[in-house]
């Protein structure tokens, strides 16, 4: 019985949340696909890491510099911990 309502609230209304794979595959492309394609195909798994790394340290000082001025210190020390682990 329950299919038939889903059915129907998907016409409805699109797809479930939990039901999707869309979230999954753009997250794969972003953080997988693009920084393999990108590497020079030798020791693939570390240029990847390293990518990925920097991809997120620029999106988190970009984030925290974008908050407030007056915080900015607090950030580069924050980001100075985040590189030298």
């Amino acid at each position: 019985m329950w299919r038939y309502h889903t059915i129907n609230t998907i016409r409805r209304y699109g797809a479930i949340n939990g039901l999707t794979t869309e979230t999954y595959e753009t997250l794969h492309k972003n953080w997988v696909k693009n920084p393999y394609r990108i590497s020079n195909k030798k020791n693939v798994l570390d240029q990847i890491i390293k990518t990925v790394s920097y991809k997120l340290f620029l999106d988190i000082f970009v984030y925290f510099f974008n908050f407030k001025k007056k915080n900015q210190l607090n950030v580069i020390l924050i980001i100075i911990r985040f590189v030298d682990k």
